[in-house]
């Protein structure tokens, strides 16, 4: 059990716990003291309870706690933030450079904190960094999709890319990152609730390597082919499972010098 109770030296009886725990694990018992019950053992390990305790007086035990930050009024302002998500571009264009490793480990470090459905967590991730690889990678995903792209045959589309001097799909990118989970689609609410999981590591890991000057891709084509070349590609990637998403990796060859204009949004029932 990661939450092991309340440090009762320390707590101040706040009741906060009680509130941000949508399990209620935390009670009052009859003394005033407040309590942890897991009578099921089902924590999911949320956090909540840490984050919102004013004295962090929350007992636990594991082996991976980073360093706990204060919270502070705003950790940035809107401005700034919208600025990061309008500058985010989809890189197609990549320098013949190497990432170095500790970059990689900060995105890596960011995608480490995107929520996910019940706290599940269930992402594996697999780095691709061999060219040779990743162009088998990007080959056998061009056999399959040309006709999606809308060419008339794989040759064509293999022609077209060598003119424009991307090389495959994967347009020379140094890393190709892989999410996937190791099991099977047990129904299609699964399926959703997982790939929105993943779109979202995915984009946690997109910001910070924007702000780290990396570029980065969807390939979400992957996906595309898996369904229909799921052993060939599996046994490229050397991996078991189900694949979810893919994002490319690298120095951005193109400098943008602005952000680009979006059309307002549809919303309803705004008043």
């Amino acid at each position: 059990m990661l939450i092991e109770g309340i440090n009762q030296e320390i707590c101040s009886k706040c009741k906060i716990c009680l509130k941000v725990c949508d399990r209620r694990y935390f009670q009052e018992d009859t003394s005033g003291n407040i309590v942890y019950k897991n009578l099921t053992d089902s924590c999911n390990f949320c956090g909540h309870c840490i984050a919102a305790c004013p004295e962090d007086a929350i007992k636990r035990n594991f082996d991976w706690e980073d360093d706990v930050e204060t919270y502070s009024e705003q950790i940035v302002s809107y401005e700034k933030t919208l600025q990061l998500l309008r500058m985010n571009r989809s890189t197609r264009n990549y320098k013949k450079k190497k990432v170095p490793k500790d970059l990689i480990d900060k995105v890596f470090n960011a995608m480490r904190y995107a929520p996910s459905a019940g706290n599940a967590r269930l992402w594996k991730y697999k780095v691709l960094s061999d060219p040779e690889r990743i162009a088998e990678l990007g080959d056998i995903i061009s056999r399959t999709m040309w006709g999606y792209w809308g060419f008339s045959s794989y040759e064509q589309a293999k022609e077209y890319y060598e003119e424009m001097g991307r090389q495959d799909i994967f347009n020379k990118a140094p890393i190709v990152i892989i999410l996937y989970l190791e099991r099977e689609i047990p129904n299609n609410t699964m399926y959703a609730i997982w790939g929105v999981d993943t779109g979202i590591a995915i984009t946690y890991g997109r910001l910070a390597a924007e702000s780290l000057g990396l570029g980065t891709c969807w390939m979400n084509v992957l996906l595309g082919a898996i369904s229909v070349k799921k052993e060939e590609i599996l046994v490229i990637l050397g991996i078991k499972g189900l694949v979810l998403g893919a994002m490319t990796l690298g120095y951005p060859a193109v400098k943008y010098s602005r952000t680009t204009p979006r059309a307002p949004l549809d919303v309803e029932g705004l008043e």
